[in-house]
């Protein structure tokens, strides 16, 4: 039986990632730019959902892609999906800065805020 591959909405074939996210932990920038266009709609969508501002998206995405960068050698295959360990990368960026901008303005943040 064949194997369908799981592809984004753009049509990017998701089931490569963890391949990309190894290049990215080699340093390889061809491998960060197709992890990059293959996960940026799912990723800035879940980031935007939290921030509700798109220019707070667009920071809270490129400090997250920054992190990947940087600690791809730190993604573990055996403890989850490349995907969901991205995911989780953005989700943490984000809901720190909801935490920030409550801060900022005085307020106290809370999950119902959101």
């Amino acid at each position: 039986m064949d194997t369908v591959p799981i592809r984004h909405a753009d049509g990017s074939d998701l089931s490569d990632i963890g391949d990309l996210l190894a290049g990215v932990a080699r340093g390889e920038p061809a491998a960060f730019d197709r992890l990059y266009m293959s996960t940026r709609a799912r990723l800035f969508g879940l980031i935007y959902t939290t921030v509700r501002d798109p220019g707070f998206a667009e920071e809270v995405m490129q400090e997250a892609y920054l992190e990947v960068w940087h600690k791809a050698h730190l993604y573990q295959p055996n403890r989850g999906k490349p995907l969901s360990w991205l995911m989780m990368i953005c989700h943490r960026r984000a809901i720190d800065r909801v935490r920030w901008k409550a801060s900022a303005a005085g307020s106290s943040w809370s999950p119902s805020a959101l």
